[in-house]
């Protein structure tokens, strides 16, 4: 039976080192992300509810700290093995984010594992996702002449794609900080933070391993060594972000089987299947697709906000705006912005294939960000159009708004600055409805900020401790706070 693709989950995940463990007699064995900190092993959990979500330990009882924590269950009598998020403590006892067994656990064994930043899940709009793209060379002219193509050879691979997702404060955290590379956090107050993504210095890139759930979740693809090449805004009625990305390697996939050059085929999917040694596999590690997930997307609120939308603009942190969202020249003009704005932050990739890679690309290097745009403004007087024909230097900064950061008194959102943008296209198209100067726009590095832009996001993401990481296994790079 055919399977429906009306479902599509991707998760992303920071790519630092795998953690992988031999696969249990029963099948499942999976963890990628950044390393992590064990606050205890366990080997004596049970439950203590009827609906096997609350556990304790007689060993160690379950303190107020541990809220936040992850638990990785691994195995234990009527236990689901997997990661459970610790959502609250009371007398002891921890209650998860999901049953952690089909009846009454016994003796479950597992870390209790430091908050951190695992696969972050979130569900896309139909589209592509990263696709494999076999490079076949395909010669017609062959000695021996003949009209058919005689022979195709299978030279290399290429994985890349594309994501098209409604924007929240929270599913954008990982695109940005893979565009810029840079995430400067400020904690606001407990369980709030705000992030000011701009271009470092040194032009790092962090990589991510990227996971993609199908129809029924049966099925799966995971690709490893990801890049953010491209993330579009469109500011639309409702703020939508594409990102387009290239992998290293990905899953389904023929790779050379341990310890031999015969190729095998690696499937990812519900059931437990090894892993290539190009990513890390050593004949035995087995992977799954994740159980399960945890969707991290901003619920809608009685605001009406979950995703961003363009009514909840509101002006921006930067003084010489004086409450507006557009200056010319360093002062502050009225504009009236249209639904239509778009940024494009563009990052130029190097693919190139080496000797020992396989058929996959071997060497990727991210070279300069382009930040690009579209601005549809009201004409209310020839300020826009004089300022592209003098070549002005025109800044944008706002902000949107999002609902409620749980009980922390914040809220979400993104606030966009721009300070030094050119203005192309700025004629003004005779119309017989409202006038509108569809402008376009590049954007400059601008001296006193060291960066042609600067985002700031505000969510509850905690990215402590993924700076300086060392590249993983199938990654093509860490990343570094610069």
């Amino acid at each position: 039976m055919a399977q429906s693709g009306k479902s599509t989950a991707v998760g992303f995940c920071l790519e630092s080192s795998w953690r992988t463990v031999p696969a249990p007699a029963a099948g499942t064995a999976k963890t990628i992300g950044r390393p992590v900190t064990t606050i205890h092993s366990y080997t004596d959990l049970v439950t203590t509810d009827s609906t096997y979500q609350s556990v304790t330990s007689v060993l160690r009882p379950f303190i107020a700290g541990d809220v936040g924590s992850w638990l990785w269950l691994q195995s234990g009598g009527n236990g689901l093995p997997g990661r459970y998020h610790v959502g609250s403590v009371t007398s002891g006892a921890a209650t998860l984010d999901r049953p952690c067994a089909s009846a009454s656990l016994s003796l479950g064994v597992g870390p209790l594992e430091a908050p951190g930043n695992p696969h972050r899940f979130f569900i896309v709009e139909p589209g592509a996702g990263i696709l494999a793209k076999p490079m076949l060379n395909k010669p017609f002219n062959e000695l021996d002449g003949g009209f058919e193509l005689k022979r195709t050879i299978l030279e290399q691979k290429q994985y890349e794609g594309t994501f098209k997702l409604f924007a929240d404060g929270e599913n954008l955290q990982y695109l940005l900080m893979g565009v810029f590379g840079r995430d400067i956090q400020t904690q606001l107050v407990a369980g709030a933070n705000q992030h000011q993504f701009s271009l470092n210095s040194l032009g790092v890139a962090p990589s991510f391993s990227v996971e993609e759930i199908f129809g029924d979740a049966t099925y799966g693809r995971l690709s490893t060594g990801c890049l953010v090449e491209k993330l579009t805004l469109d500011f639309a009625n409702t703020l939508t972000a594409e990102a387009q990305l290239c992998a290293f390697r990905q899953i389904p996939n023929s790779y050379p089987a341990h310890s031999s050059l015969t190729p095998a085929d690696f499937t990812f999917g519900s059931g437990a299947s090894v892993y290539p040694d190009c990513i890390g596999g050593n004949g035995v590690n087995t992977l799954v697709r994740t159980a399960q997930p945890i969707y991290i997307d901003v619920a809608q609120g009685n605001n009406g906000q979950g995703p961003f939308v363009f009514g909840s603009a509101a002006a921006g942190s930067q003084a010489a705006f004086s409450g507006g969202f557009v200056t010319i020249d360093g002062a502050a003009y009225a504009a009236e912005l249209q639904p239509g704005l778009q940024i494009m932050l563009e990052r130029k990739l190097d693919r190139q294939l080496v000797m020992g890679s396989g058929y996959d690309q071997g060497v990727v290097s991210g070279q300069e960000l382009q930040v690009t745009g579209k601005l549809p403004v009201v004409f209310t007087d020839a300020s826009i159009p004089l300022a592209g024909l003098r070549h002005s230097d025109v800044g944008l900064n706002f902000r949107l708004v999002g609902g409620q950061i749980g009980a922390t008194g914040q809220t979400y959102s993104l606030e966009v600055y721009l300070p030094r943008v050119k203005l192309e296209n700025v004629g003004l198209q005779a119309n017989d409805n409202l006038l509108v100067v569809n402008a376009t726009f590049t954007a400059r590095v601008d001296p006193g900020l060291g960066s042609s832009a600067l985002l700031t996001l505000v969510n509850s993401f905690d990215s402590t401790g993924v700076d300086s990481l060392a590249p993983g296994a199938g990654g093509l790079g860490g990343m570094a706070l610069v």
